[in-house]
């Protein structure tokens, strides 16, 4: 008996889809980091140091402020991330299956969106020798 598949390949991809990462099922070689700059940083999985998740300490001084933090530090450098759910991006970092991350378009912050929402993405440059 043959069996298909009625729902399309890009109508699962576009249930997947966010607006703020991209994902992959092959191991990433490197992150790609659109920063609130809008520079394009691409740090190489290799260099991968450590991350930390906890409460962004900005939510004490604004209550709008996003509640977690998601330090990445690489040898080269460093992503700090402010959002909610970054859980989840911590997790495909540690998979090798986080391919890139965006803040949220201002355009799009009025919307509800599944999955993890990037407020801010800043990045520090550490100089090589």
């Amino acid at each position: 008996m043959k069996t298909t598949n009625m729902e399309s390949p890009s109508a699962e991809a576009s249930a997947q889809r966010n607006p703020c990462h991209d994902t992959t099922n092959k191991h990433s070689y490197a992150l790609g980091v659109t920063a609130d700059d809008t520079h394009d940083y691409f740090f190489g999985t290799a260099q991968f140091i450590e991350a930390e998740l906890a409460a962004n300490a900005g939510v004490e001084k604004s209550e709008n402020a996003p509640p977690e933090r998601l330090r990445l530090r690489y040898a080269t450098g460093e992503a700090v991330i402010l959002g909610q759910g970054l859980r989840r991006l911590a997790q495909l970092i540690q998979l090798g299956e986080l391919e890139n991350i965006r803040p949220l378009d201002r355009r799009y912050a009025g919307l509800r969106h599944t999955g993890p929402i990037i407020s801010s993405i800043v990045v520090t440059r550490k100089e090589v020798v």
